[in-house]
């Protein structure tokens, strides 16, 4: 593969991000804040939990008390409520998440005990609990000051919870990176059109809106039309790189003599990052950055478009959206692999099931219908075959 500039993707991505910076931050509510990128790490208010409280429903008691007798109970605490005082020779009836009195050092589970007359008793055969059972500690899951959230981390749902947690009623993210979207080639009409034998209609911007705009650190706008002439072209890539942090084209990105984005990018100011990669689909993959954005030009075909879309757009947005790592690799393996190989990267469409991945057929890159019904593709690296497990990429 000494033709190629980069050998395997992951090499190419980390190129390409080399040269990106992230967009500015703004803040926000934490109402509007789901699936947005921190900017600034987030800080415990107060140690977590704020006092010892009872992890479970029983007694609060002096464990030298309980395991001299019967111990009478003398007050109870709820959650929610200050702790009562536990006066000397008593116990405290607790609930799960009540703080625990502080002249209390454990608590016992109401099933190991019997009650009777206001008062308790160790039952037979129980081992006596040790201090401290059952109990939350005081910052056990984290102390004032702390940073729980770093900057570029997600806010998840279970990141707003633990925000929410610390009064974090507002914060600073990233804003949404801008993108833009650009189908090329005069073979293609709207959908809403009925096309004639030589034209298609234009599924690409629809791909890849779909597969951008499920993302909330994304703002989308809606896709672009461009013949295929590179005056209009050129003109186009210079306004839209002033409007937006990244610009996506499909089509007009390989050697023939009608394919015309390699010299818009040129002429438009652009610097070639990269152009083709050992890949299938989607060889001819160009990268580019002009005045800071993003130009990504990406095969035409149907199935080029989502897995370079996917594989590589999808890295690149969220570098720019802030992120502090690359998304986890996740695998599957094949439940009906073959013994294929290609000296190429090679993207392949799989549903999945319970037990694994299964191999969609398909007749090419142009083989939108099949690709359709995927959940994804797995990824073979160039060389190998056979069940995996393979890295997997979900829509």
């Amino acid at each position: 593969m000494a033709d190629f500039q980069y050998q395997n993707p992951d090499d190419a991505i980390a190129a390409a991000v080399s040269r990106l910076r992230p967009v500015a931050t703004e803040t926000i509510r934490i109402t509007e804040a789901g699936g947005r990128v921190l900017a600034t790490d987030l800080m415990l208010d107060r140690d977590s939990p704020a006092c010892d409280v009872s992890a479970m429903d029983g007694f609060a008691v002096r464990i030298d008390e309980l395991t001299a007798g019967s111990v009478p109970v003398s007050a109870e605490a709820a959650a929610g409520h200050a702790p009562p005082t536990c006066k000397a020779g008593t116990a405290v009836r607790i609930f799960t998440g009540a703080p625990v009195p502080p002249e209390c050092d454990t608590v016992i589970k109401r099933e190991d005990v019997h009650e009777a007359e206001a008062a308790i008793t160790l039952k037979d055969g129980i081992a006596p609990p040790r201090i401290g059972s059952h109990i939350r500690r005081r910052g056990e899951n984290g102390l004032s000051g702390h940073s729980f959230l770093q900057a570029g981390s997600v806010l998840t749902p279970a990141a707003l919870a633990g925000a929410a947690t610390c009064g974090a009623a507002e914060f600073s993210v990233y804003r949404r990176v801008r993108v833009a979207i650009v189908t090329t080639g005069d073979e293609l009409c709207r959908i809403d059109q009925q096309p004639e034998s030589w034209q298609i209609r234009d599924s690409n911007g629809f791909a890849l809106r779909g597969l951008f705009q499920s993302r909330p650190y994304l703002d989308v706008a809606t896709p672009i039309h461009a013949p295929d002439k590179l005056t209009e072209l050129t003109d186009l890539l210079k306004r839209l790189s002033s409007e937006f942090d990244a610009i996506f084209l499909t089509g007009g990105v390989s050697v023939g003599d009608r394919d015309f984005v390699p010299k818009a990018v040129k002429n438009a100011g652009g610097e070639i990052i990269f152009h083709k990669l050992p890949i299938r689909p989607g060889k001819p993959l160009l990268t580019a950055v002009q005045d800071g954005t993003l130009i990504a030009g990406l095969p035409g075909n149907p199935v080029s478009v989502l897995y370079t879309g996917r594989r590589f757009g999808v890295a690149y947005l969220q570098h720019l959206a802030g992120f502090n790592k690359p998304e986890p690799v996740l695998t599957t393996s094949l439940l009906n692999a073959d013994e294929k190989s290609l000296h190429l990267h090679w993207g392949r469409l799989v549903q999945l099931e319970p037990q694994g991945a299964r191999l969609l057929e398909s007749r090419g890159s142009g083989d939108v219908i099949n690709a359709s019904q995927s959940d994804g593709f797995i990824e073979i690296p160039a060389g190998q075959s056979g069940r995996g497990p393979w890295k997997y990429f979900s829509w």
